[in-house]
């Protein structure tokens, strides 16, 4: 009888020693993959964004480029004003 519980114990030992080891590797993983998912979101985010800055941007060109097609042509208009022409007369 003391044989048996003695076998008990040598396979019970490796085995609670197994399933010890396994819990950090499990608890491990989960970190990992935790990790790597709020890295994906953080990733997709900053790509949504950056998406909407380009977006805001490209819009924001037609009046910028009207705007210095504006002044341009003043510029232009002013300098072809002959010299002493206050525009007053």
């Amino acid at each position: 009888m003391c044989l048996i519980i003695a076998m008990k114990k040598v396979f019970v030992f490796p085995a609670v020693i197994a399933v010890a080891a396994l819990i950090p590797a499990r608890s491990s993983k989960l970190k990992r993959e935790k990790n790597a998912e709020v890295e994906r979101q953080v990733q997709k985010r900053l790509a949504a964004e950056h998406q909407a800055g380009s977006n805001k941007q490209l819009q924001q060109q037609p009046a910028d480029l009207d705007a210095a097609r504006k002044s341009v042509s003043e510029k232009e208009n002013a300098a072809a004003k002959p010299p002493g022409s206050s525009g007053t007369g």
